[in-house]
């Protein structure tokens, strides 16, 4: 064999082996690419699928932000309507004439079981209104000796007794305050069914 024949034997060889390593190379470079693909499709899936869960929790959080304001909205203007029909109660109590104040103040006398002695207080505007006959039919009715006492300050409404040192009020703001929290489940009801 010759040199010729050896050299041209190595290199053909050589030729073989780096088309081999060439084509292994190239087969592991074409694996290597499919796997980073299928590692980054794999990654767009998983980021595509939390993008898309972390948007249906700030939607559900949004849309319960949402429904909690408009409750409470709602809740508001409820409370506003109950206030003002409250106020409007207020307002027609503050508008009853002679006689409807003087029946108003002989039912509550009687209900409130006042009897003995004492003092009616009354706001300045109802004062003409307590004659010696309703402080008699006051005592004929109830048993309580009242006399006419100070007059109530500003615009305060309704009456209050005061009998040894202790006041039966019953003014109007403070009868719509107590009755408040007693009726304002059906007022409730009864606005809003």
């Amino acid at each position: 064999m010759s040199v010729k024949n050896i050299t041209d034997k190595i290199l053909s060889d050589a030729k073989e082996k780096s088309a081999e390593i060439l084509a292994a190379a190239k087969q592991e470079a074409e694996t290597l690419v499919n796997s980073k693909v299928r590692e980054a499709s794999s990654q767009e899936a998983l980021l595509i699928k939390k993008a898309k869960e972390e948007a249906e929790a700030k939607k559900s959080r949004i849309l319960q932000n949402a429904e909690l304001r408009v409750r409470n909205e709602k809740l508001s203007a409820k409370h506003e309507v109950i206030e003002k029909t409250f106020d409007y109660a207020l307002e027609n109590l503050k508008n009853l004439n002679g006689t409807e104040f003087i029946s108003f103040l002989k039912n509550a006398i009687k209900a409130y079981k006042i009897t003995g002695e004492g003092l009616l207080r009354v706001n300045p505007g109802r004062a003409q209104l307590i004659t010696l006959q309703v402080l008699s039919d006051l005592t004929r009715l109830t048993g309580a000796h009242l006399n006419l006492g100070e007059p109530l300050s500003g615009n305060v409404d309704g009456f209050i007794v005061e009998q040894r040192g202790i006041q039966i009020n019953c003014t109007f703001e403070s009868i719509i305050e107590s009755l408040k929290e007693d009726l304002i489940f059906d007022v409730t009801k009864i606005l809003f069914e």
